[in-house]
């Protein structure tokens, strides 16, 4: 019943028949065991090469002795390999599509699960992925764990070529990012419930920070969206409840072991980083806890190109903020937001900018991280390239926006681990 996967890792019928067997070896070690994986991985490649039913049919008789004339009328609850292959078999090639070959696998009676798993591998690539209904309805059913994998193995054989690539309903996503896995942590927790698979794995932890309440905010509640056009508010600086909401997220970054802190080089986040990290003790921003500014995290022109989300010269505001290292920010103009200037209606550039923070941060010595950065990065780093994989219960529904869910308030902290 696991030997399908297999046939998506080669391409060739020889080296497909030997993996099956070596992988059939671990735990039926049986001629009769071999020959039903064998059989099966033969089925799935003739299957995933283009071969029609009749020729599968046959090439399987021929090849293993199989009888797949008919199905056995009088079949009941068998679980050797000589009896429930070829009943699954014949599930398969009686169908029309892979939802009809769990049903007939069902229906057949016997060890279903094991005969389900063997007619539906074959269907999945003779017919294509499953419908996205019922995609989203298994996928429902598993844990987070099990998506993890289906979502890593579908990435991972992505690059093969055949009639029926695997993509984004069949298995989890035609993603252009790599795979990082994303844990929410507990309110005040500091450590999240990790299966016992990963928790050897390398793994970050990261405590996202939006920004506190700023000038534009303030103005868009008191005149509407012209304030956000508005040049007046070019990189907007906290208003007084943002920075209360500064020193709220401070608190709650108390005793989190940070020991880098992140900020986007915007005025408004970097007040707010300067403020929560101002009580000066070790792993909260003190003298010996790294502070560093990149560009990566800094909010997005998705939903529009702004004045507010324009920073000053490097020149001008690093001087405001002597505890921060600012190494990585060209010095000048603001080139990056004039590069994305009304060039990032789909959101591309700035979900390739969440892969370059997750790639940075990945290379990064300290463990434990403290990110000051903007609603709209965050809502695309954890619901578009991270794939809405933390528990979405804590979250509010912001439909409006691509149906994200990850819409921080303004000051509000929430943690993360993340492993690779």
């Amino acid at each position: 019943m696991r030997v399908s996967p297999i046939v998506w890792a080669f391409d060739d019928r020889d080296t497909v028949l030997e993996e099956a067997k070596r992988s059939a070896e671990v735990t039926h070690d049986h001629a009769e065991g071999i020959r039903g994986a064998q059989a099966t991985a033969l089925a799935v490649y003739l299957a995933r090469s283009g071969a029609n039913k009749e020729d599968i049919r046959s090439d399987i008789e021929e090849t293993f002795g199989y009888d797949l004339s008919s199905r056995k009328i009088d079949y009941k609850f068998e679980v050797s390999c000589q009896k429930s292959v070829p009943e699954s078999l014949l599930c398969f090639l009686e169908s029309d599509s892979v939802e009809s070959a769990a049903r007939l696998a069902v229906i057949l009676g016997g060890d279903s699960d094991t005969q389900a798993c063997i007619a539906c591998g074959i269907a999945e690539a003779y017919y294509g992925p499953l419908d996205s209904d019922l995609s989203a309805e298994v996928r429902s059913r598993l844990s987070v764990d099990l998506l993890h994998v289906v979502d890593d193995f579908g990435r991972e054989m992505e690059s093969h070529n055949s009639p029926h690539k695997i993509n984004d309903t069949s298995m989890g996503g035609d993603k252009k990012y790599p795979q990082v896995r994303c844990y929410l942590l507990p309110p005040n927790g500091t450590a999240a419930a990790l299966p016992p698979t990963i928790r050897n794995q390398r793994q970050k932890t990261i405590y996202l920070v939006r920004h506190g309440r700023s000038q534009h905010n303030k103005a868009a509640d008191e005149i509407g969206d012209a304030a956000y056009d508005d040049e007046a508010y070019y990189d907007a600086e906290l208003v007084d409840e943002g920075l209360e909401q500064a020193v709220h997220a401070g608190v709650s970054l108390r005793n989190k072991g940070i020991g880098c802190v992140v900020a986007s080089p915007l005025t408004r986040c970097l007040q707010t980083a300067s403020i929560a990290c101002a009580n000066d003790v070790e792993g909260m921003g003190g003298p010996r806890t790294r502070r560093v500014v990149i560009e990566h995290v800094r909010e997005s022109g998705k939903y529009g190109h702004h004045p507010y989300n324009r920073r000053r010269a490097k020149e001008a505001i690093s001087p405001q903020f002597p505890d921060f290292d600012f190494g990585e920010i060209a010095p000048g103009d603001d080139t990056v937001w004039a590069l994305e200037k009304g060039r990032d209606g789909d959101g591309a550039m700035v979900q390739a900018r969440c892969q370059h923070f997750l790639d940075w941060l990945a290379e990064q010595p300290e463990d434990t991280f403290a990110v000051f950065s903007h609603c709209v990065f965050l809502q695309q780093l954890l619901d578009v390239v991270l794939d809405m994989q933390p528990c979405t219960e804590n979250w509010q529904p912001r439909p409006e926006y691509d149906g994200g869910t990850s819409w921080f308030n303004k000051g509000q902290v929430q943690g993360f681990v993340l492993v690779w």
